[in-house]
């Protein structure tokens, strides 16, 4: 899931077997994509937003699944 749509076709043209969709990730749901074994995610950071879509991330998440996200540093000592 891309917000941006340039990056949304550098993707699909770059990963043609990948399943890319264009869209603000906060605004699906696991209705709209499914539950998933594994997450690796690389969110915005400006405005918290890395900590929203970690946060969020986690409603997709089989139960026992892994999430590993890149988040700066500032929740950790907040």
């Amino acid at each position: 899931v891309e917000v941006n749509y340039q990056l949304c076709n550098y993707l699909r043209s770059s990963f043609p077997e990948a399943q890319v969709i264009c869209d603000d990730f906060l605004n699906l749901t696991p209705e709209d994509l499914g539950t998933f074994n594994k997450i690796l995610m690389n969110p915005p950071f400006s405005d918290s937003q890395d900590i929203k879509h970690i946060t969020h991330a986690f409603s997709f998440l089989k139960s026992g699944g892994v999430l590993v996200a890149i988040a700066c540093e500032g929740p950790f000592f907040r």
